[in-house]
């Protein structure tokens, strides 16, 4: 079993033989995470201190916090379940092991708990003390918080291996198809430019007009306590760790457990049928016709085909190239309207 996780920890964590590269990316690594955790904990502290005599405010905007944080481990946690149980080179070197699939599958379950506490220690609990600090929480209450990750790697882990094989086909869905592939990369970087500008947008109004404290008043806070009913099922364990309603780990583990089980149960048949039949099947090559072209086209298309050779350089380039001068311009935008 030990075996095993390491050879996960490899997979997850070692692209690139290179020491000098390994040590750069883990400097860049824990430079950007130090930067979105501080950067994560000023924003909260910030309207935590403003609203804390507000009846139950702190505990909406708390709940807010953890339900964004868990959007976040949801995805993270698809990716890593993606690579875990669907990387063709794991599961060809897995074939050479003496070990049942049990093994595997716990190991992985295992691999993934490991990951997501570190992770929800790292950008979770820091709310956790900011919480506590500001609002004057007794020791036990920082103390408590630690198990805060044993009870989302239900909901959390248990959602991203419901996600994980539909999203696997997917992304073999599009791997053929470099056109779809692009069209869908440009909708997904608009999609996030407008819900950029929505927020920008907001934020310079605020900034324009000076009153920031708007965003604290009654009529918002209301809203914000309706959308905190649908926040299911972290609003249920926020108020058992917040308020001490321990009844609402019930619910919790309800839907959590029951997820998980379903999330459990589908991965493993999936793994079952990626391992045994997907990459058995012997594909058969297709001879390609090659036309005499001129120089010229011939570069050209070469071109074309670096650049859609892959999902990596179809989003981080091509798709950028395409929504550049959108950021660029609403950038521009908020820096007049902020100076002028």
């Amino acid at each position: 079993m030990l075996n095993l996780l390491v050879k996960d920890f490899k997979l997850m964590f070692t692209k690139d033989k290179r020491l000098s590269k390994r040590i750069l990316s883990t400097l860049f690594t824990i430079f950007f995470m130090g930067c979105f955790v501080i950067i994560e904990v000023y924003f909260f502290s910030a309207i935590l201190t403003e609203i804390k005599d507000v009846r139950r405010a702190p505990l909406i905007f708390m709940t807010l916090f953890l339900f964004v944080m868990s959007l976040v481990l949801i995805v993270t946690g698809i990716f890593q379940a993606m690579k875990l149980f669907f990387n063709k080179k794991d599961l060809e070197q897995l074939s050479t092991y003496p070990v049942t699939n049990a093994q595997v599958i716990c190991s992985k379950l295992i691999f993934l708990f490991i990951s997501h506490y570190i992770s929800s220690i790292i950008f979770v609990y820091p709310l956790f003390v900011a919480y506590g600090q500001i609002m004057y929480q007794t020791t036990i209450f920082y103390y408590i918080g630690i198990f805060y990750p044993v009870f989302t790697f239900f909901i959390e882990v248990g959602i991203a291996l419901l996600l994980v094989y539909p999203f696997w086909l997917l992304l073999q869905y599009l791997k053929k198809r470099p056109l779809i592939q692009f069209i869908v990369s440009i909708v997904v970087l608009l999609i996030g430019v407008i819900l950029y500008s929505i927020i920008l947008i907001a934020f310079i109004d605020i900034v324009k007009s000076g009153e920031i404290t708007s965003l604290f008043n009654s009529s918002n806070i209301n809203s914000f306590e309706k959308f905190r009913k649908f926040q299911i099922p972290i609003n249920f364990l926020a108020e058992a760790f917040i308020n001490k309603r321990w009844s609402r780990l019930f619910p919790f583990l309800l839907i959590a457990l029951g997820v998980f089980m379903a999330g459990v149960t589908i991965t493993i048949f999936a793994f079952n049928y990626v391992k045994n039949v997907t990459f058995d099947l012997n594909k058969k090559g297709k001879e390609k016709k090659y036309k005499q072209v001129s120089q010229t086209k011939a570069l050209i298309r070469k071109e074309i085909m670096l650049l859609t050779k892959s999902s990596d350089y179809i989003f981080s380039f091509s798709g950028l190239l395409i929504v550049q001068p959108i950021l660029l311009y609403l950038i521009l935008y908020a820096i007049n309207s902020i100076f002028t």
